[in-house]
């Protein structure tokens, strides 16, 4: 169970270390400078969320608690983020897909068949719904699983890996809009 917690570590700070730095790291959306500050707080807000189920797992991992507090606090972050994506929702592009964005897709969710529907998704704000739809699913999950669950990680890391890559979908389809 320790070397499943390390690789996870391993793999979730790799993925989040591989975002280049510039505008739009983590389910950022682009348009105007309301549109992107707003989307950047509610990113930050889902990353808040990720970093308070880390540190609950290292807790644990530790053994200095249970890592309720943290859990707690990444469910909050969690659906907080969700109530601001959702509110910038009818800002966000409804445009069809341009080609290199409708290949985007189609290779990113091939795969993934806890988000197959996205495959047949015709704009960003599609997408970008589902982005918010999902923080708030990860957040429930996450609050369902963690009471007396000796096996958090496990029961979570499938819907957190696929939840990483749609925040990463959300932004390269961003790009590949301008």
């Amino acid at each position: 169970m320790v070397h499943r917690r390390k690789i996870f570590f391993w793999v979730v700070f790799t993925m989040l270390a591989m975002v280049p730095a510039s505008s739009g790291e983590f389910g950022n959306v682009f348009g105007s400078p309301e549109v992107e500050k707003a989307s950047r707080s509610a990113s930050a807000q889902a990353l808040a969320g990720i970093q308070s189920i880390i540190e609950g797992l290292r807790v644990r991992e530790l053994e200095t608690g249970s890592g309720e507090k943290e859990f707690m606090d990444a469910v909050r972050s969690l659906e907080d983020a969700a109530a601001q994506m959702r509110r910038l929702i009818p800002m966000v592009d409804d445009s069809p897909f341009n080609a290199p964005q409708a290949n985007i897709v189609r290779s990113l969710f091939a795969n993934i068949e806890i988000y197959g529907d996205l495959r047949d998704s015709k704009s960003i704000r599609e997408v970008y719904t589902a982005f918010a739809d999902n923080t708030e699913a990860f957040g429930r999950l996450f609050g369902d699983v963690y009471k007396d669950n000796d096996h958090v990680y496990e029961s979570i890391h499938d819907s957190l890996e696929a939840y990483l890559k749609l925040a990463q979908a959300v932004v390269m389809l961003g790009r590949a809009a301008r």
